[in-house]
């Protein structure tokens, strides 16, 4: 009886891991189509010191994520921009600002161009 379930779980086990090598691969391709979108946007940003995004508007959540906030999320997990959430009276929004990491890049992406 052990062994049936010792035998399972490393079966299960190994399906798992190729689920998550498979998906690795997924996001990995997703990441480097994406390049020039985050290029784009460490540029948009460095230009003009900020980007704001609308999260809320008037009270009523937003529920679509577009490819600019996918990729700000994307770009500040790999700590390059910096996102605050501020608000108004009417609405709430994220600042996203480049970090130390993030500026250092803009600028050698700067030189090569």
């Amino acid at each position: 009886m052990f062994c049936a379930g010792v035998c399972m779980s490393l079966e299960l086990k190994t399906i798992l891991n190729e689920i998550a090598a498979e998906e690795y691969e997924l996001r990995k391709k997703e990441f480097e189509e994406g390049l020039d979108r985050y290029i784009a946007l460490l540029l948009r940003i460095a230009k003009e010191e900020k980007l704001d995004i609308t999260i809320l508007f008037q009270g009523s959540e937003r529920l679509d994520l577009n490819k600019n906030e996918q990729d700000l999320k994307v770009l500040e997990r790999a700590d390059l921009v910096e996102g605050k959430t501020k608000y108004t009276h009417r609405n709430t929004y994220r600042r996203y600002m480049l970090t130390a990491k993030g500026a250092g890049l803009v600028e050698k992406l700067s030189k090569k161009s």
